[in-house]
């Protein structure tokens, strides 16, 4: 994880719903590359935010639905590396 990226806390008295400011951050946290080396699993975001197990997969299915995250069972979740597309020809 890039030095000092830590999570935010989140405002429970934000009009925002959680997994909201939960996606808000992870986007902000992959900017800055904090997930080079590996991205958290469902229970240590859940431990870190201090929320539901249920909210922190809301946040990330929007991630996985923009091909930011990929994921597989048993094999967890990822960064997925942006495709470069060149025409031919």
């Amino acid at each position: 994880m890039a030095a000092g990226v830590k999570a935010r806390p989140l405002d429970r008295a934000n009009p925002l719903p959680l997994w909201a400011q939960i996606d808000a951050d992870l986007r902000r946290r992959l900017r800055v590359g904090a997930f080079d080396d590996r991205f958290p699993g469902e229970l240590e975001l859940a431990t870190e935010y201090g929320v539901s197990r249920q909210t922190v997969r809301d946040a990330l299915r929007r991630l996985r639905e923009e091909g930011i995250l990929g994921s597989g069972r048993g094999r967890g979740t990822w960064v997925r590396k942006p495709r470069i597309e060149q025409p031919l020809g």
